[in-house]
This record gives structure tokens, sequence and C-alpha cells, in this order.
């Protein structure tokens, strides 16, 4: 395989369409529609669960792929500047997990292909660090450089 350097997921599933790529990541959201009128194929998914908007497609563990890279997915977070008063992080995050598990917003982005796990500002910075570790270490066991 060649690494094709993408700027982000639509270009991906633009290229998977075109087909320029005959292989791509993309998130369940991305390319869920593109699944569901048979134009994408799904083969696997990264994660340690498989997706409830795709769960016919196995996880890459599996299909026997055991490195614990294949166990992370994506996932996006809110963010704010580091030096954000803990005071106002609190406070959005829990405004933002009141938005994020409210009835309607969780049945639509569910509906969109998104996995909720709504957290709270610590859990997403453990989680976030814990999924760091893992991939700067198989980085340097790869002995991959910038370039």
């Amino acid at each position: 395989m060649v690494h094709v350097p993408q700027r982000g997921e639509g270009p991906v599933v633009t290229d998977l369409l075109n087909q320029t790529l005959t292989l791509g990541l993309s998130s369940v959201a991305t390319a869920r529609q593109h699944v569901a009128t048979g134009k994408i194929v799904p083969i696997a998914m990264m994660g340690a669960e498989r997706s409830q908007a795709l769960p016919q497609v196995p996880t890459l563990k599996e299909l026997g792929l055991t490195d614990p890279l294949y166990l992370n997915s994506v996932w996006m977070a809110i963010l704010a500047p580091a030096k954000t008063p803990t005071a106002i992080v609190q406070r959005l995050g829990q405004e933002m997990r009141a938005i994020a598990n409210s009835p309607e917003v969780r049945s639509q982005l569910v509906e969109r292909g998104f996995e909720m796990m709504v957290t709270t500002p610590e859990q997403a910075q453990a989680n976030y660090k814990l999924e760091f570790d893992v991939i700067t270490r198989r980085i340097k066991e790869l002995g991959i450089e910038a370039q």
C-alpha cells in the first residue's frame, strides 16, 4: 500500500467514491450515507466494540489485528484554552453534557452515526492521555519520524 496524505475525511470519501483510492479511513458519521447506498463497502472498524450504526461491520480486533492502536476510535471533544478557569470549564462541561444527553440532540447524533460518549472534562482528559500514550509509544516503537 501507499500512504496518500489527505486533508480530512471529506477528501478521503470523495476519492473512494471516485475510485482514486481503493482503501481509506473514515468515521462512521462521514461514510455511513455512502455505505447505505452501496457506494462504499466497510471492511472493519477501529475501536473496542462494533458501531451501533453499522453493527454488521467487525472490529479490527475481531479480524485478528491485536495492536492496541486499533482499539482507539475517532472521537470529538469540546475544547477550551488551557488557562480557562476551572469553574468555567466545569460549567461548560455541565451544560454540554445536558445538551448532549437531551433526547432530541442524542437521537439526531446517533441517527447520523455518532456513538455517544458523554463524559466529564476530567474523563475526557484521561481518555485523551491514555490514547495519546498508546499512539506515541507505537510511533516510537515503529521508528516513525516526521518529515
